[in-house]
């Protein structure tokens, strides 16, 4: 057994992984006993005895210590654990673990900005047009003609020609790509200042709890560090290390400040400013202290909400820690606090809060206007509140009436017990794709569409209607009839992107893009068009809100969306326009030639893996390099050919491609003549 296989086979298990393992980028393999590994090797039929011929082996293919004192690291325990990197691995982290849009070039601009792993990537999104119709397949359709230059016959290939289709169809270009020092634990946008002529930046967040704010510099193409922000002080750090949810960003509704969460119950403010003339975005960043200054304990997740004249955050939290064992006496331990930050005074002010929640309750979700206050997504439950009140408890399964208490019962919506569904709340992205209707995605790669059924800005259901996946909790996990099959994805992060373009008659069109960006699998960037009479509902909506600010909440006009008999799926359509492919997760693989005949050849060895999981498993065939598709060939006259180029003809044909030879100079000047 070859050396490389063997560490491959003890990385691979997973009880090897307290003493060696890779880290979380997956470009460094971490090893913490020279004495298990030696073990180890020998279980294999190796005879190491000593560090020094394992060291040996790992050289001989292409591994190397971190060079200065990041050859070693020190783990909570004290354990001195061995770095060391390759510079060939095969592939680049491909699952997308955050992703957030932007205008990062220039004003105005489309961006897109991913994190994979410790690797930053950036995309711009341009409208295509297409040449295409229907569902036809983009692509050249060759004819031959029999054609004459300099006396001699041969073939040229012509493309025909299409209809015209002016259809404007959105994708994804790359602009850069970089390796940063530690994973990317999260990221958000944030404005840029008056020197940067409009542009934003990108905030990034790193374990254990650091800040970094990075730009676009058109001069070099590539991203410029603004300033770091440093948390990591002894005095704000507990007995326990820090956690990834501890890292995550938010941001405020009006650009006005940004948290981020790090040890214990510690909110990280920085504050944004909003003048024009102010060198830098930001001012002095500061530390709130959520248990001493709003008696907040367990934070779970905060959110910012919008329409308040100062930032302010919603959260969850668990005053009193609690375990399933627990449930008997405790079943709603959880609490949603509303608090105001005075980014002035650098104080915290407590507005309302509600108490009783289900004990499995993980994240918010921030509900836009009319209709406002915050989704509360649990394993068995989808929670609304609103203005210190729970107005629905919609309840995913039979089992979720354990976690509600009897305080909370006349708040259930059983309209959606018989899906049977358990969510994972860290593991679903969920997005508004209008006032009322949110589309989110499950751990397991279903999309669901959630339609807050009510009165004004009561929410009395939460309707949960299936578009894409298999039924959930059927053994054969065959998709559900009528549903959108091209959407299912399993989630880490979805962003939200507004595209404005003019279409042929002159009328500025504004299209929503969602990326949802995939842990295994492929990620996602799709079009949401509604087809409803959006300009009814928003007539109703915009009277609802002066009725309810003269005459007070109760006095609304109804607004109910159960009047209209049109169901989600017929006035939302989701199409995909372009994905990116991902490799992960690897279930297992094998590698062979593409033929026996080129079996003896490591040029033509293919690398055949299972990825995904569920009813997204699939096949991916990796190859050494390009293997290109031989659409047309055709000779050409006189001595050996000394440039291809392509040509974009005004006349009715395209030609695909124009070669002078040296013997015939004139060929080019006749080509020109007879097809332009």
């Amino acid at each position: 057994m070859a050396f490389k296989y063997a560490i491959y086979r003890i990385v691979s298990n997973e009880e090897n992984w307290s003493w060696i393992r890779w880290n979380e980028a997956g470009d460094k393999l971490l090893m913490g006993s020279w004495e298990l590994l030696i073990n180890a090797l020998n279980d294999l039929g190796f005879g190491a005895t000593q560090r020094t011929s394992v060291m040996k082996n790992f050289y001989s293919y292409g591994f190397k210590l971190e060079s200065d004192s990041r050859s070693r690291m020190l783990d909570e325990n004290g354990v001195e654990w061995i770095i060391l990197q390759h510079d060939h691995f095969v592939l680049p982290p491909s699952s997308v673990d955050q992703a957030t849009s932007l205008s990062f070039t220039r004003a105005g601009a489309s961006n897109l900005a991913l994190a994979r792993g410790n690797v930053l990537e950036l995309y711009k999104i341009d409208l295509v047009l297409k040449g295409t119709t229907g569902n036809e397949a983009a692509g050249d359709d060759y004819q031959y003609n029999q054609n004459s230059v300099g006396g001699e016959e041969f073939d040229l290939p012509m493309i025909q020609e299409r209809s015209a289709d002016t259809t404007k169809r959105p994708q994804m270009h790359l602009v850069g790509r970089w390796s940063l020092h530690g994973k990317i634990m999260d990221m958000i946008a944030v404005r840029g200042s008056k020197q940067q002529g409009g542009v934003e930046n990108l905030l990034l967040s790193f374990a254990e709890a650091k800040m970094a704010l990075v730009s676009f510099d058109q001069g070099t193409q590539s991203i410029v560090t603004e300033s770091i922000h440093y948390y990591e002080h002894e005095q704000l750090q507990h007995k326990t290390r820090n956690d990834e949810v501890s890292c995550a960003l938010r941001a405020d509704t009006e650009g006005r400040c940004v948290a981020m969460r790090i040890y214990d119950d510690k909110l990280a403010i920085l504050p944004l400013t909003t003048g024009n003339d102010e060198a830098k975005p930001y001012t002095d960043s500061y530390v709130v202290d959520m248990r001493g200054e709003a008696g907040v304990r367990g934070v779970r997740d905060c959110v910012f909400l919008a329409g308040y004249l100062e930032p302010t955050l919603a959260i969850l939290h668990e005053p009193v820690a609690m375990w399933p064992g627990m449930l008997d006496t405790t079943v709603d331990s959880l609490v949603v606090t509303v608090v105001s930050l005075d980014l002035v005074r650098r104080s915290v002010s407590t507005l309302n809060s509600v108490s009783r929640l289900p004990y499995d309750s993980r994240t918010l979700v921030a509900v836009p206007d009319p209709i406002g206050g915050v989704l509360v997504v649990g394993a068995s439950s989808i929670t609304h509140v609103a203005n210190g009140t729970v107005s629905c408890i919609s309840v995913l399964n039979k089992v979720a009436a354990r976690g509600i208490g009897v305080a909370m019962v006349d708040s259930i919506d059983d309209s959606n017990v018989s899906l049977g569904l358990v969510l994972d709340p860290h593991a679903c992205a969920c997005a508004f794709v209008g006032p009322r209707t949110a589309a989110l995605w499950t751990q397991q790669g279903y999309c669901f569409l959630l339609t807050m059924d009510g009165d004004g800005r009561l929410v009395r259901r939460i309707v949960a209607k299936q578009v894409a996946g298999s039924e959930p909790g059927a053994e054969t996990h065959a998709p559900v009839a009528d549903t959108w099959e091209d959407v299912g994805v399993a989630p880490s992060c979805v962003a939200e992107l507004r595209v404005s373009y003019d279409d042929d008659s002159g009328v500025s069109l504004d299209s929503l893009l969602l990326f949802v960006g995939g842990m295994a699998g492929r990620s996602i960037l799709l079009e949401v068009e509604d087809r409803g009479s959006s300009g009814a509902t928003g007539n109703g909506d915009a009277t609802m809100e002066m009725d309810a600010d003269f005459y007070g909440e109760s006095s609304a006009v109804p607004a109910s969306i159960g009047n209209n008999k049109e169901t989600p799926e017929d006035r939302y359509r989701f199409t995909v326009y372009d994905e990116l492919l991902g490799t992960g997760p690897t279930v297992a693989m094998e590698i062979g030639a593409r033929s026996p005949a080129t079996s003896g050849s490591e040029e033509n060895l293919e690398l055949i893996t299972c990825t995904g999981n569920e009813w997204r498993g699939r096949l991916r065939v990796q190859q050494r390099q390009i293997q290109p598709e031989i659409m047309a060939s055709f000779d050409v006259p006189g001595a050996p050919v000394r440039g291809v180029w392509t040509v974009r003809c005004v006349a009715e044909y395209n030609i695909g491609g124009v070669m002078q030879s040296a013997a015939d100079s004139g060929s080019l000047s006749s080509l020109n003549d007879r097809f332009m």
